[in-house]
């Protein structure tokens, strides 16, 4: 019994994870790249679309915080380059 169910094929979910690691991860340079090494579910396969799914909600709001209220307040991603975990 399958638990979840995609609604994108097998070759656009393809297409979204190719854009998730050449746009945000690749692109973030090491930091962003051992973010996202330390989230797989090396151990639970079966969770890997969540994880993936995840991440893209997470950049997505990184990337509406620095562009909408970064105005009102510094950075708040949590993977920002201004963020002392990250240095």
């Amino acid at each position: 019994m399958e638990l979840t169910h995609s609604v994108y094929t097998r070759r656009e979910a393809l297409g979204i994870l190719a854009r998730l690691i050449w746009k945000e991860i690749l692109r973030g340079g090491p930091k962003h790249i051992g973010w996202f090494v330390r989230t797989l579910p090396l151990r639970r396969p079966s969770a890997m679309a969540t994880v993936i799914s995840e991440s893209i909600v997470a950049l997505s709001m990184c990337d509406f915080a620095e562009g909408r209220l970064a105005s009102a307040t510094t950075s708040s991603c949590a993977f920002s380059e201004s963020d002392p975990e990250w240095r």
